[in-house]
């Protein structure tokens, strides 16, 4: 009986990390959309005409520290039709209202 407690304890527990980091990584991308949307609000780029190049559009092959959800969540939000790229590569808001996503 004892090793069935134990066991359960573990499974309990592996269940419940997993559910933090997932809940982890839903926020870390929420903010990353938000901070997206925020830049492009500040530079004015709602329409092609005032589309503004970001940084961090571009493939980066090495980078040393904490991960940068932001390329992610620029993908999300051009896939969600909220952001629009041009032929040149910048990128602007379409006005399409982004929701919060990924469980939280």
């Amino acid at each position: 009986m004892e090793a069935i407690s134990k066991l359960a304890w573990i499974v309990i527990t592996a269940l419940v990390a997993y559910w933090v980091v997932r809940k982890l990584l839903a926020w870390q991308m929420n903010n990353a959309m938000q901070e997206v949307v925020a830049e492009l609000q500040a530079q004015r780029a709602d329409s092609p005409a005032n589309a503004v190049a970001l940084k961090y559009a571009g493939k980066t092959y090495y980078r040393l520290g904490l991960r940068d959800y932001r390329p992610y969540a620029l993908t999300v939000l051009l896939q969600e039709g909220a952001v629009a790229v041009t032929e040149e590569g910048h990128y602007y808001l379409t006005g399409k209202a982004v929701e919060k996503k990924f469980g939280i």
